[in-house]
């Protein structure tokens, strides 16, 4: 049985193609205008509305994992959903090198990796 280590570096549990936007990043309060009692700015990553499922999946994942400031996920295998490039810019790799940098976003999806094909990983801290 293989054991999973948890990799937890700062702050952290554990650019694009000209047709596709990156997320946007707004505060709680502009992401949720509707509740008059929500006076956060704490910042909400955004994912572009023309992600599929698959995609809108990974995204959320990520910004739960690690906080990034910008995220772009994109299918690259034609829609199948094999093979996904994925750009992160996030603070959790301050201090890093890209090799661990790139084990924080394999590790945060590997139970997701497991089904794919292939990823293309792109870090960088802010």
């Amino acid at each position: 049985m293989q054991q999973h280590q948890l990799l937890q570096f700062g702050p952290c549990n554990l650019r694009n193609n000209s047709n596709r936007s990156t997320a946007t990043i707004t505060t709680d309060s502009e992401h949720e205008n509707n509740t008059s009692s929500s006076s956060s700015t704490v910042p909400v990553l955004v994912p572009p509305e023309h992600l599929n499922a698959a995609e809108k999946k990974i995204f959320h994942h990520l910004v739960q994992e690690l906080k990034p400031t910008s995220l772009d996920i994109q299918d690259i295998s034609g829609g199948c959903g094999s093979t996904y490039a994925i750009e992160i810019v996030s603070h959790c790799f301050s201090g890093l090198t890209l090799v661990q940098q790139q084990k924080l976003v394999y590790v945060a999806l590997r139970d997701m990796i497991k089904n794919w094909h292939g990823v293309r990983i792109q870090t960088s801290p802010p």
